[in-house]
């Protein structure tokens, strides 16, 4: 079921280098851009022992001596060199912020960006201007070296599961309608700027939508500022949560843009999340699981993931320890160039369930998949910092939406077949997280 050109960057090139030292000789230091496709061959034939590779989908950064440079250009291979200047060292940059999409830094050059990452060539006075840049969506670290940061892309299956299949049956119960119906109502309320009141109202919305389903909701206060304000969570229970412990679906309700305190509408940042959130609601409603499963509307993440942060740092060792797996939604609804993709983020130590979505995307939609092993910058963060598994599940072309924090951040300008596409993923997922049965309760 795993794509084999990314095996083949995950198996073949760390074998590859096991012996290679950590670094590249500071004599006549270069970096190559190559297609990953071709990185294994291209080691084998032309690398002198002393590369190190950092993977960032379908291109990896090599960085190397002029001797292998020379090898590459002998060999006419598809490529791009940058020598390093005096001093200078490589950064790997992430972040979700944008605006630092396009502009430039002081001494700073960039020579790969993609997918919210940057990778710099810089001396330590101009990194030390990156400095005032760094928040909770915006990190600088040393370029990771011999690694993966980010999978190459995975293609969807050509056959696809017969009508009787288990979870395709299950998928029939998605309301795309009433999905749709949430994003226009979150985006209505004009703005929901964690400190007004389309915040509150936004809390208030989601509410009567999940106790509408019978579930139970709580409002969790977190300090913020001056202006407390409140998480929202509703649960669904399991009948065998001592054993499968539990699920948590997690979407930020708070919008920003140039005019924040006025006009937000934010349908894609992150009306479709928190609208993704009420439709895992709704589907899982009815369903006999054995699984808790807890749904979170959380407020303050565009001021620093506050809301998510406050919320993990309320839970107990042992609540932290039943949960199984969080699935957050964060902008599920661009895709501008064909075929339609996302992107999967989370840690190393996660990487089972990072596979687990890829396996679940090639089955059950239409999308092509990448996984970054480079998380930052939204509500999964707080829960992998307690080395809980969590995934942020993105459009991955989010470098390019021109509305992305921005007061044209409209419901007109959202791909629902992206968001119908990420909803079949997140659903599928959530059955078999939680064990949810064929059978319904009622």
């Amino acid at each position: 079921m795993k794509d084999f050109r990314s095996y083949a960057v995950l198996v073949l090139l760390p074998l590859l280098i096991l012996c290679i030292p950590r670094e590249v000789s500071s004599q006549e230091r270069w970096a190559a851009v190559i297609p990953t496709e071709e990185a294994t061959s291209i080691l084998k034939s032309c690398g002198e022992g002393s590369e190190a590779f950092t993977t960032l989908g379908n291109d990896t950064v090599i960085l190397c001596g002029s001797t292998f440079i020379e090898a590459l250009k002998k060999k006419q291979f598809n490529f791009q060199s940058f020598p390093f200047r005096k001093a200078e060292e490589a950064y790997l940059m992430t972040t979700k912020d944008p605006a630092l999409r396009n502009i430039i830094f002081p001494g700073v050059r960039t020579i790969w960006k993609k997918n919210g990452f940057r990778v710099l060539l810089a001396d330590e006075t101009a990194k030390m201007g990156l400095a005032s840049k760094l928040s909770d969506f915006t990190r600088v670290d040393p370029l990771p070296q011999n690694c993966v940061v980010l999978t190459q892309p995975c293609s969807p299956q050509k056959e696809k599961p017969p009508k009787e299949d288990y979870i395709e049956t299950m998928l029939k119960r998605l309301d795309n309608m009433a999905f749709q119906a949430d994003i226009r109502a979150l985006a209505d309320l004009k703005t929901r700027y964690t400190y007004s009141t389309g915040a509150v109202k936004a809390v208030e919305y989601c509410e009567k939508i999940f106790q509408s389903l019978g579930m139970k909701t709580r409002r969790l206060p977190f300090g913020s500022s001056s202006m407390p304000r409140e998480n929202l969570e509703a649960f669904y229970p399991g009948f065998d949560s001592a054993n499968a412990g539990e699920v948590v679906i997690i979407g930020h309700l708070d919008s920003t843009s140039p005019q924040t305190s006025t006009l937000a509408p934010g349908a894609d940042d992150n009306g479709s999340g928190a609208a993704g959130v009420l439709a895992l609601a709704r589907f899982i409603n009815g369903l006999k699981c054995r699984a808790d499963v807890r749904f979170l509307e959380v407020l303050g993440e565009e001021q620093g993931i506050l809301g998510s942060k406050a919320y993990v740092a309320s839970l107990k060792p042992e609540e932290l320890a039943k949960i199984r797996g969080v699935i957050n939604m964060d902008m599920i609804g661009f895709d501008n160039t064909p075929p339609l993709s996302f992107m999967i983020e989370t840690a190393s130590f996660n990487r089972q369930m990072a596979e687990q979505f890829t396996d679940v995307a090639r089955k059950y939609t239409s999308m092509t998949s990448q996984i970054s092993y480079n998380p930052w910058g939204s509500d999964h963060m707080p829960f992998l910092k307690k080395e809980i598994p969590a995934v942020l599940t993105i459009e991955s072309e989010f470098d390019d939406n021109p509305t992305y924090h921005q007061v044209t951040d409209t419901p007109d300008r959202v791909n629902l077949d992206l968001c119908a596409q990420m909803l079949r993923l997140n659903a599928a997922v959530l059955c078999e997280m939680a064990s949810a049965e064929r059978s319904a309760i009622h």
